[in-house]
């Protein structure tokens, strides 16, 4: 189910970080930044308890899988980027990493159909961003 990341997702945007600035700065503030506090807002402490509760457990299931590897190597999206700076594109990949906690980090490797950058993202384990920084050098200088 998607609740436990929605959960995760909009009980911290509501959090210290979301709500104030949406009070003080209601004009500098998206549409989309509006929803997802008031989604966060409407979200029980029980369930966001419960949300941490299986982040927590299923970044320790990711890291006996990571710490064996330099990282994890995935598309950072579901093709090339976007035209434009409107929007960085599709957050499919990258969503539950951010849910995680979990450094991931994305390198140009390509073009696409458009002429516009192909990534490769590269996923570290927790508190591993240092790690994850070496390993992207590397992947970058063979590519």
């Amino acid at each position: 189910s998607e609740a436990p990341i929605v959960a995760l997702n909009a009980g911290n945007a509501a959090g210290a970080k979301g709500a104030p600035l949406r009070e003080k700065h209601p004009d500098k503030v998206s549409a989309n930044i509006d929803d997802v506090v008031k989604t966060g807002q409407s979200i029980s402490a029980y369930d966001y308890l419960k949300a941490l509760k299986l982040r927590s457990m299923l970044r320790a299931q990711l890291s006996a899988i990571v710490r064996r590897y330099d990282g994890i190597i995935t598309p950072p999206a579901p093709g090339e980027a976007p035209q434009g700076l409107a929007a960085t594109g599709n957050p499919a990949f990258c969503a539950i990493w951010s849910v995680l906690g979990v450094p991931a980090i994305t390198i140009p490797v390509n073009t696409g159909p458009n002429g516009l950058p192909l990534g490769l993202q590269i996923v570290g384990d927790y508190l591993g961003d240092q790690r994850l920084l070496s390993v992207a050098a590397w992947c970058e200088r063979q590519l």
